[in-house]
């Protein structure tokens, strides 16, 4: 007899062991299905490979999805940072502002209409020190 030709040759080999139980199920299969017994165990194989496919293509995009959720907690705690540099500069800046602004009215005795030239002179001060305080805060 010669051998058969098929597009997938059953060329290798497996010895494998089976419980009594597992035994009757085999050949309780192959009979109602009117197949050999190693057709049922390909079977098995094909119906198992299908859920392990499915399972990975889950698991795939659940790994998409969480890589999805972490670039947002990223961003969000990005945006919380800036947000607080921001908040931070501007009380360092309003408190800097305030200080040097009463330093030079108090201390110069400009009059009234010099109030103007005082207030922007303490606002460029007052820039400075809000960015330095803000970068030493950061550093820190």
């Amino acid at each position: 007899m010669s051998p058969k030709t098929t597009d997938n040759p059953k060329d290798s080999r497996l010895e494998i062991k089976l419980s009594a139980i597992d035994r009757e199920m085999l050949d309780f299969c192959a009979d109602i299905f009117s197949t050999s017994k190693a057709e049922i165990i390909r079977m098995g194989i094909q119906k198992i490979h299908s859920q392990a496919q499915r399972q990975k293509e889950y698991q795939e995009d659940y790994d998409d999805a969480m890589e999805g959720l972490d670039a947002m907690v990223k961003e969000a705690e990005e945006e919380r940072e800036n947000q607080i540099y921001e908040d931070a500069y501007e009380i360092a800046f309003d408190k800097a502002y305030k200080e040097e602004y009463a330093k030079l009215i108090r201390d110069s005795g400009y009059p009234s209409e010099a109030k103007d030239v005082a207030e922007e002179y303490a606002k460029d001060i007052a820039t400075c020190e809000a960015g330095e305080a803000v970068k030493d805060f950061w550093e820190s």
